[in-house]
């Protein structure tokens, strides 16, 4: 086959992705193809238009003890992929099996709706989410934020801001090791609350929030002493 060809659109089906970071901190997915110059035929990546259905995604990072598995039902990204400064917009349907940080689980099996516009500068490695609109089935917010590599950590600030949700609810899908420490509460009512953070993140984590809360028809009784 000869001739000159334009990739516009990418769509995948029924896939499964590992990416894992092994104990040395090497990664398994930075594969890099040299440009075959004797090539008669050009082949021009101009993609716009990014879908993804029933895709499997796995990463495990050996070194940090981190691991996730998604299912991504349904992904629909449109934007100028080709080139280094560009704002995509993304839709998803989302099923997270786990989400384990330092041999923790934080999430597990919940499903997650978003929407949201992500700018992505690839010349100066900034990256934003915005009006992003992020749905579990216990939980909904908005987050806006912002990612910039400065010297190999990543400098973050945003606000997250959540709409009415059962405190019940909450509580009842945090981490053992929290629900160990909240488990002298009785909570009940609608909470709502803005969180806005702002510090680094990599070799060191190292991040100040400032949050704001509101408990509507309710309270968080003691009942050690209630």
């Amino acid at each position: 086959i000869k001739g000159d060809y334009v990739i516009r659109r990418i769509a995948i089906h029924q896939a499964t992705m590992n990416m894992i970071i092994n104990t040395s901190g090497k990664d398994n997915w930075h594969i890099f193809i040299k440009e075959d110059s004797t090539q008669d035929n050009e082949v021009k990546i101009a993609i716009n238009t990014i879908s993804l259905s029933k895709i499997e995604y796995n990463y495990h990072n050996q070194q940090k003890n981190q691991a996730t598995t998604i299912l991504a039902k349904k992904i629909s990204a449109k934007g100028d992929f080709d080139k280094s400064i560009f704002t995509a917009n993304i839709k998803s349907n989302l099923f997270i099996d786990k989400f384990i940080n330092d041999n923790i689980v934080y999430i597990q099996k919940q499903d997650l709706d978003l929407n949201t516009l992500l700018y992505i500068n690839t010349e100066k490695e900034i990256y934003a989410i915005e009006n992003g609109e992020f749905d579990f089935s216990f939980l909904s917010f908005h987050l806006n934020a912002a990612i910039e590599n400065e010297n190999n950590d990543y400098k973050i600030n945003g606000q997250l801001t959540t709409e009415e949700s059962s405190i019940e609810n909450i509580f009842s899908i945090l981490p053992e090791n929290i629900k160990e420490k909240t488990a002298i509460f009785k909570p009940n009512g609608l909470l709502t609350c803005t969180i806005d953070f702002l510090g680094t993140i990599g070799t060191k984590v190292n991040i100040d929030l400032n949050a704001n809360y509101h408990l509507k028809k309710g309270k968080i009784a003691n009942i050690q002493t209630d």
